[in-house]
């Protein structure tokens, strides 16, 4: 230890006198780093929260109660919480409180409520403590060594455990076997976090210690960055890296006030860049990564086309615009989970994203739940942060202290980045290394202030903070025993066992909650257990408690529109229905109750749209059945010709620009690329959009582009050889018409070359648009055929052209030719033939119709029956 450090070490020593600071500083420190982090429990949903919010509430209200007491009152100096960041901490517990008021579901603002008040205590006795304490820095640090040495021991047993003899790469819900590495977090990124908040104390002990101490450093510093790099948590490696590049200038910015030793100051950049700079040649260098090596992962840091990217992306658009419609209040302390599936139907997502509970940017969260005031408040904690370093930095206070400081800064740098990406504000470990961070420097900084004492009111401090933290102990029991009950009750579930489900969920309490842990309503497990059982009135009870408490859980309206279908009641279960697939077009589930429920009220048009939509991966032997009966029942309703206007049909007859600009908009991922090419572009929507439907028709439906387009495209073709097209301006020169005449005509030439059948046709279709409007009997007739079909006019015409065409040219689709053929195949078997008389008999069908069903029926099973 170098001779400025041990005088200061024995100054510190003449001041302390009795030992009263050094104990409580190691009691309360070595809870906080050591004893904390340690709470955990398997038995609940989310292992840490209320487990550590119960733990640290009671610690709090001992070590209040301690400091307030008249024989260790007057060790401590209570003037320190005159400084600014107190009163805005303090704001920011109200302002928390406040937004409740505009909250759909308030109860789930207590949380963070009681969490803000116990880091606001926290921080003010650290400050307190940490003032009083001689020596302090070095000893947080020695403890931090120890607390980082356990965390990274325990993390590498968990990844060989789980990891290191793994069978294979992925777990049962395809997620990588690396998140199996939780280091009693409860997630591995959230551990990865917690040992990123550990290195700036360790690395001012390296910096501050000498001998085995330094090795001890170096060891825990090793072990940690080797566990960060191995559980691959990308906020966490972009985070180190800012905050040391940071940290760096800062250092050589404050340089002459912090007076580090040259030489030490440039083996610590070095020793810091070349290994970075290296380690990203190396990345950007390499070959394409497997995608879930470490490299790969650096890669798609910034690459907003990657699959983690791209969904954060999503909810931070889906926060976006949640605080554009609430800019001032918010939306209410813990409800943003409520609101968010509100902003779901824009976006195209997955199912297994429904469930997001935080928009994995607190700035965002913060924003998004307590309005601007709240975001302007949060963010002032930092800036006076920042303020107080800035003074520290410019003072007089010894060289180890603004060393500290400066390590102190690279951990608030570090949790401000990650903050971008992930969730740090809602955990109680994170926040109490914040809460460390900060009083840290509020300490270090009032070293330089020259204040008067002040008498503190110790009645008055124990009664504004004490029945608030045992409110806060009270809570996160009830929190704790309720999700050890609600798991008790999955379990239940899982088993099927809906007698034990029904007990365990009366016994979940509701006083202070009425959402589990993942945003499930409590009341859900109880009516779920009674829908099971047959209490029908009982679930429909717990079902609308349920959708109070959380409005937008898709699975239990639509199991409460299951039972409103069961008991006949079609109208109500068609708006439970609907509201599910408003939160989320692609529910199957909902979708195909939906089209069981137009079908009960005799809307069979709507049923088979509907079923349509289902996604396809859900289609099933039953929805095929479902699908093929609509479609026989509309045929007879519609006539032959109208299977034609579904643009979702094989035989959808119309422009195929047309279908492919509908399938277009109706898609909401596609049509959101279209959006951002069209802006790219400088295009209109609706340039992009055909520009976009005209492509997809050569791709995918070239023939029926032609059927519609052939000469505007033969006279693209034309137009982009130069020799053509001048041989064009001389042809028409000559035959003295325009120039577009002659390469109509040259283009017409060609196609008809080409392609003789798809030609006839073309002409065809416009002789017969021409008959049809020029038709009295017929195109009256039209315009409510369009209404119906929800369609342009003029679409509604081509298509009845397309058909008259057809029937005159005696043309087929590909899906008509081989139904024909398969059914001529069935005729011409005598005992096949007779097998399909004796059922059609027996089902009072026609022998046609059955041997058109067995043949589609056939031609499916195969996968020969085109679209």
């Amino acid at each position: 230890m170098s001779d400025e450090n041990k005088k200061a070490r024995k100054s510190n020593k003449k001041t302390e006198g009795v030992n009263t600071e050094k104990w409580f500083f190691f009691i309360f420190s070595g809870f906080l780093v050591l004893a904390l982090p340690l709470v955990y429990s398997h038995k609940i949903l989310d292992p840490v929260l209320a487990p550590r919010l119960l733990v640290l509430s009671i610690f709090l209200v001992v070590m209040t109660i301690i400091a307030c007491s008249k024989k260790i009152a007057c060790t401590f100096n209570f003037t320190i919480l005159r400084h600014k960041i107190f009163p805005v901490l303090l704001a920011y517990f109200l302002i928390t409180i406040l937004s409740m008021i505009f909250a759909i579901n308030y109860r789930e603002g207590i949380y963070d409520s009681l969490k803000t008040f116990n880091m606001l205590v926290l921080t003010a006795i650290i400050a307190i403590i940490f003032s009083k304490t001689g020596n302090w820095e070095i000893k947080l640090s020695r403890l931090v060594m120890f607390a980082a040495l356990f965390a990274s021991s325990y993390g590498f047993i968990d990844y060989l455990n789980h990891v290191a003899t793994a069978s294979g790469s992925t777990m049962h819900d395809g997620r990588p076997v690396i998140y199996l590495v939780s280091g009693l977090m409860g997630h591995k990124n959230q551990y990865a976090i917690s040992m990123m908040l550990m290195l700036p104390f360790l690395g001012f002990g390296i910096y501050s210690h000498t001998g085995w101490w330094r090795r001890m450093f170096i060891l825990s510093v090793v072990m940690l960055l080797i566990m960060i790099v191995l559980i691959q948590t990308r906020s966490v490696w972009v985070g180190m890296v800012i905050s040391t590049v940071g940290t760096i200038g800062v250092s050589y910015l404050y340089n002459k006030h912090i007076k580090f030793l040259p030489a030490k100051l440039n083996i610590l950049t070095i020793s810091i860049l070349i290994p970075l700079f290296i380690g990203l040649i190396f990345v950007l260098s390499s070959g394409k990564p497997h995608q879930d090596s470490v490299t790969a992962k650096i890669k798609n840091i910034a690459n907003t086309n990657s699959v983690t990217n791209k969904n954060r992306i999503k909810i931070w658009n889906i926060t976006l615009d949640m605080i554009s419609e609430h800019p001032l209040t918010g939306v209410g302390a813990g409800n943003w989970k409520l609101k968010a599936p509100s902003y779901y139907k824009g976006y195209h997502l997955n199912q297994s994203e429904l469930n997001w509970l935080r928009p994995h940017n607190d700035y965002l969260w913060v924003w998004a739940e307590k309005g601007i005031i709240g975001i302007l408040i949060f963010m002032g904690i930092f800036i006076l942060s920042f303020y107080y370093l800035h003074k520290i930095f410019i003072s007089k206070i010894c060289r180890q202290k603004k060393a500290f400081s400066l390590f102190l800064f690279s951990g608030i740098v570090a949790y401000l980045v990650v903050s971008l990406v992930s969730f740090p504000h809602e955990r109680i470990n994170q926040q109490v290394y914040l809460s460390l961070f900060i009083g840290g420097i509020v300490a270090i900084f009032h070293q330089n202030q020259a204040t008067n004492p002040i008498q503190i009111n110790r009645k008055l401090i124990l009664l504004s903070t004490i029945p608030l933290l045992l409110f806060s102990a009270i809570y996160s029991f009830a929190m704790l025993r309720m999700e050890s009950i609600v798991k008790e009750a999955r379990i239940a579930h899982l088993q099927t066992n809906w007698v034990k489900m029904h007990s365990v969920a009366e016994e979940i309490p509701t006083t202070f909650r009425n959402l589990d842990a993942e945003a499930m309503p409590l009341d859900y497990y109880q009516g779920l257990a009674n829908q099971k059982l047959g209490n029908i009135d009982k679930a429909k009870k717990n079902y609308g408690s349920a959708i109070k408490a959380n409005p937008t859980k898709i699975n239990i309206l639509n199991n409460l529109g299951l039972i409103y279908f069961d008991e006949n009641e079609f109208t109500i279960a068609e708006e439970h229905f609907q509201k599910a697939i408003d939160i989320y077009p692609f529910y199957h589930e909902a979708l195909v109750n939906l089209s069981s429920t137009y079908d009960k009220l005799g809307e069979i048009e709507k049923a088979y749209k509907t079923l349509l939509t289902v996604p396809e991966k859900h289609h099933n032997k039953q929805y095929r059945q479902a699908i093929n009966r609509y479609y026989k029942s509309l045929g007879k309703r519609w006539g032959h010709s109208n299977e034609y206007y579904d643009i979702y049909s094989g035989k959808f007859a119309g422009d195929v620009i047309f279908k492919y600009r509908q399938q277009t908009i109706n898609n909401g991922q596609w049509f959101e690329e279209v959006d951002k090419k069209a802006r790219e572009n400088h295009n209109t929507i609706k340039q992009e959009l055909d520009s976009e439907a005209s492509n997809m028709s050569i791709r995918q439906e070239f023939e029926s582009y032609l059927t519609w387009h052939g000469i505007e495209f033969y006279k693209t073709i034309i137009v982009s050889d130069s020799s053509w097209k001048n041989d064009i301006i001389e042809k028409s020169r000559l035959k003295n018409i325009s120039p577009d005449r002659q390469l109509s005509d040259d283009a017409d030439f060609t196609f008809m070359m080409e392609n003789p059948m798809i030609h006839k046709k073309y002409h065809q279709i416009r002789a017969f648009q021409n008959k049809i409007m020029t038709n009295p009997e017929l195109f009256p007739a039209l315009p409510s055929k369009a209404k119906e079909m929800n369609m342009d006019l003029n679409e509604v015409i081509k298509i009845n052209a397309v058909y008259l065409a057809d029937i005159s040219l005696h043309i087929k689709s590909p899906r008509e030719e081989a139904i024909a053929s398969m059914m001529n195949l069935i005729r011409n078997n005598t005992a096949w033939h007779q097998a399909i008389r004796k059922k059609a008999i027996d089902q009072k069908k026609a022998v046609d119709d059955m041997i058109r069903e067995d043949a589609i029926y056939l031609l499916e099973e195969s996968g020969e029956l085109p679209q």
